[in-house]
């Protein structure tokens, strides 16, 4: 869910940047309010903050189902599972990283809002 909800904004962003020049949505102040008011602040809330503490619930709270799955399957079961959940997190996050450098510094809308204002 805090994917989505940061996407909304990136998809309103993403319509203003690409919608025609004369357009009242491809208008700098418009783009700056919704980059700066609604996709920064939900990008970095729902992916830095909120997510990541999802991360460490669903890790803690997991450990009894893993002892369980562990008898189940065999021994180190569990340890590889965590493996596996922390590192596509650590990968998740670090391709976080990539696109907020992306969403600060995109060329095509730094242009625009150089341009306009």
């Amino acid at each position: 869910f805090a994917f989505d909800f940061s996407s909304i904004f990136l998809h309103l962003l993403q319509l203003c940047v690409n919608s025609k020049e004369d357009s009242s949505w491809h208008n700098a102040r418009r783009i700056r309010f919704i980059r700066n008011v609604l996709v920064l602040p939900s990008f970095v809330i729902c992916r830095f903050g909120i997510w990541p503490a999802l991360w460490w619930s669903a890790a803690t709270e997991s450990t009894n189902w893993l002892k369980q799955l562990e008898m189940t399957l065999f021994p180190g079961a569990a340890l590889v599972l965590q493996c596996v959940w922390h590192s596509s997190m650590i990968c998740f996050m670090i391709l976080n990283l990539v696109y907020l450098e992306r969403l600060l510094n995109h060329p095509h809308l730094q242009r625009i809002l150089q341009a306009k204002t």
